[in-house]
């Protein structure tokens, strides 16, 4: 399997799978078969979130294939993230205390701030206060990594500025339509590995016709594609399904050997793609007023 030959180094030496499997929406035995499933395809990163309520359901279905015999624990990565809301030192550690007793598991792995707080009033303090709760949770040795989940430049300077330990990585939302390429160079400069979201795009990858002819070319699927091009970037892309034959299939890349040519396609569809959203957007607004200059006469 891709997942046990195959892995990146964070900059704290842990190694994480090429490929996660992600759990957004997976609820009550759905969760715990697609849970389940994946771990038997290979699958060795579990992602989730307090907000995502399923914390209970993962830490079952890992605890069935550990009695199962299928793994042990300490193959397993199990990643979730603080509150949504609620920033602050005492209250992230409230939410790790949480999510530790949901799983039922002896430890979490990896934990990371689901977000910056920009919203808030006092987000820069939030910043810094919430991250101080993860590195005390890094330093006790209750998590083995410690990250952050969709940080911008200005909230990366301000949590670089103070922290003791940085983030091992940065979760954004990645695919051939969302590069952020910008920002991940700043990551990649900091030694801040990029996991990624959304590798298909929420479903939308599924209708871009040019990414449709790669994978009938290669004789692979339009989400394989998407997650090769993930992997080939150098990310590690988090993938979901409740479909067996998808989980199974999401994770068998190794044989995706992408051309250049291809790799460049994708970034030419975000250019035109933004050159039409600049044209109708001018269309929207200039044509109207020239009309009413010319009417004016």
């Amino acid at each position: 399997m891709l997942q046990k030959t195959k892995c990146y180094r964070l900059n704290n030496g842990v190694k994480i799978p090429l490929i996660g499997f992600g759990t957004d929406y997976l609820k009550g035995d759905e969760c715990i078969n697609a849970v389940i499933c994946a771990i038997e395809c290979g699958y060795r990163l579990i992602d989730t979130a307090s907000i995502y309520k399923n914390e209970k359901e993962i830490g079952i279905a890992v605890k069935k294939c550990i009695e199962r015999g299928i793994i042990k624990r300490s193959d397993i990565i199990i990643e979730t993230k603080s509150h949504w809301f609620g920033p602050g030192y005492e209250e992230v550690l409230q939410s790790y205390r949480e999510s530790l007793k949901n799983f039922d598991l002896d430890y979490i792995d990896i934990y990371a701030l689901h977000h910056s707080f920009a919203g808030y009033f006092s987000w820069q303090k939030d910043i810094v206060s919430s991250w101080r709760a993860l590195e005390y949770l890094y330093n006790q040795g209750e998590v083995k990594t410690i990250g952050v989940c969709n940080f911008s430049y200005r909230d990366l300077d301000v949590l670089l500025t103070s922290a003791k330990v940085y983030p091992a990585f940065n979760q954004l939302e990645i695919h051939p339509q969302h590069q952020q390429k910008e920002l991940v160079e700043f990551c990649r400069k900091k030694d801040i590995f990029v996991q990624s979201w959304g590798a298909l795009a929420k479903g939308k990858i599924f209708k871009v016709k040019e990414i449709e002819q790669i994978a009938q070319k290669y004789n692979k699927s339009v989400a394989q594609i998407a997650i090769a091009w993930n992997v080939n970037h150098g990310f590690s892309p988090l993938v979901r399904s409740a479909n067996f034959g998808h989980i199974e299939g999401n994770v068998n890349i190794s044989d995706i050997n992408i051309s250049l040519e291809d790799m460049l396609i994708s970034p030419i569809l975000t250019y035109l793609l933004k050159i039409w959203i600049f044209w109708t957007r001018w269309m929207v607004v200039s044509i109207p007023d020239m009309m009413s200059m010319k009417l004016h006469q």
